[in-house]
């Protein structure tokens, strides 16, 4: 039936079957499109960037912006790290639809083209201006219910806090920081020193800016200050953030975690204005400092790994399939990327792997905008750091960052995960990588940063006694006891 498509007068209709055909119907819209035209795509599936993303990119992406033709593009759910890239190119448009459909379509001046990218790809292109103008009519009614999204840009600035602060005189800035950089910043500007993550600070610092008149707020420092910068920040006072160490995934979130009543919650926030990444500042500290830093960025950043395989555990849970790396990796795209850079080129903490781990960690970041949720950013790891660091972290000091210890249970995680399987391929990237990092892969490392093996044993038994763990971690608890010391007595 497809195929008799083509027998309509005047050749109006073509026929193009699978992965190849669907590049070929792309190459011939890109020849068709002139300079300020507009290219609109409604509801590109996940599917369209798995099977052809290096396409998209070096072939119609790289020619459509040397062509100045604009991209209107709705991107489903399921799809929306991939809009990270999208919305960083010149002349495009992003907004995303909260559906999941296996199919396209676009519209190019005179033509309509829909493309499936199911089990049997194939795309049909139709020349037709009554045609293509009626699903652009679609595709506006479409584009005013997608949801926009502001993402934070990373500015890189090699500038000192004072010069940055300098810059934003006019707007009468007051910073928000931490102990360790308040004594400095209260020197040349006003500021506010935030000691914890508790969330009686954010009405104190309310109050106090209420007074000041201030018109914009900067939060410098580390994880406490940040929050308490983007809690306190509206859309008539924004903040900037410009974070002193790279120790976690959170430096350009929309969101703000603080102690209430005894618990752990997350607020939403306004986005942050901008987020300026100052390499000066990031290595004012002592290098053994910085490392630690960075080594927690790091491992923060893996932690979306077991992040992932529980978001598939729990839906292979609903449809009896198999849990694979695959699908996991199709979960957090930009983490495996950061991966693969880690184990390829990493080298040991220089400027170029800051200012990496930098653009990782906004990246990571902008996919918790993106998917408006942290569900992709903390799982089963996550729940074994809060218990080893609540039940422990009042004995020892110094103490471990977050992200050492969250690094454990990812690799916990990744190994049972290898057992299940019989895929060990993820866990053994990791540990390579970890090596590189020098994050704890062994007994010996783990006690150096102040780590027991208990502390994990009794970790691991407590997520036992939770009912609703619904974690990987969470569900094998005995596994995980079992694999304990295949992990890390080397």
């Amino acid at each position: 039936m497809l195929k008799s498509l083509s027998n309509i007068k005047g050749n109006q209709t073509e026929y193009f079957s699978g992965v190849n055909g669907i590049k070929k119907l792309y190459k011939l819209v890109a020849k068709n499109w002139h300079a300020k035209d507009t290219l609109y795509i409604a509801a590109a599936p996940v599917d369209s960037f798995k099977r052809l993303e290096k396409f998209f990119l070096e072939m119609i992406h790289k020619k459509r912006v040397q062509d100045k033709v604009i991209l209107k593009i709705l991107i489903n759910k399921d799809a929306e790290s991939y809009g990270i890239v999208r919305k960083n190119m010149p002349y495009t448009q992003v907004r995303f639809l909260d559906v999941k459909t296996t199919a396209e379509y676009g519209v190019l001046n005179d033509l309509l083209f829909l493309v499936n990218y199911g089990d049997f790809p194939y795309a049909i292109l139709i020349r037709d201006k009554k045609v293509a103008d009626t699903y652009k009519e679609f595709f506006n009614i479409l584009w005013n219910h997608g949801r926009k999204i502001s993402i934070p840009p990373l500015i890189e600035d090699n500038e000192s806090i004072d010069k940055i602060i300098a810059k934003y005189k006019k707007y009468n800035p007051i910073v928000i920081t931490d102990p360790y950089n308040f004594e400095k910043i209260k020197k040349i500007s006003q500021a506010i020193c935030v000691f914890d993550n508790k969330f009686e600070n954010v009405d104190k610092i309310k109050k106090i800016i209420a007074k000041k008149k201030n018109g914009i707020i900067i939060g410098f420092g580390g994880c406490a200050a940040l929050d308490a910068a983007r809690m306190c920040s509206s859309k008539e006072l924004p903040c900037i953030i410009v974070p002193s160490i790279l120790s976690t995934v959170c430096i350009s979130i929309d969101k703000a975690v603080f102690s209430l009543d005894g618990k752990t919650k997350s607020f939403q926030t306004e986005v942050p204005k901008e987020i300026i990444f100052s390499l000066p500042i990031v290595k004012k500290t002592d290098h053994e400092s910085l490392i630690k830093w960075a080594q927690s960025g790091f491992g923060d950043l893996f932690a979306k790994i077991g992040a992932a395989i529980d978001v598939v555990f729990r839906e292979t849970q609903k449809t009896k399939d198999m849990i694979t790396v695959e699908k996991i990796r199709r979960k957090i795209p930009e983490t495996m990327e950061a991966l693969d850079w880690a184990l390829n080129y990493f080298k040991n903490y220089s400027n170029r792997d800051l200012e990496h781990l930098a653009a990782f960690l906004h990246e990571a970041s902008v996919s918790i905008i993106l998917q408006d949720s942290f569900e992709l950013s903390g799982g089963g790891e996550h729940e074994l750091a809060y218990n080893i660091e609540r039940r422990f972290k009042k004995e020892n000091n110094p103490w471990p960052t977050h992200g050492q210890i969250v690094s454990i249970g990812t690799l916990i995680e990744l190994k049972i995960l290898a057992e299940i399987t019989s895929d060990s391929r993820l866990f053994d990237k990791v540990c390579k990588v970890y090596k590189k990092l020098k994050l704890p892969t062994n007994y010996k490392m783990l006690k150096k940063i102040g780590i027991e093996r208990e502390y994990i044993l009794q970790g691991i038994k407590n997520i036992k006694n939770i009912k609703n763990s619904n974690t990987l971690l969470g569900h094998n608890p005995a596994l995980a006891l079992k694999l304990l010391d295949k992990i890390f007595e080397k």
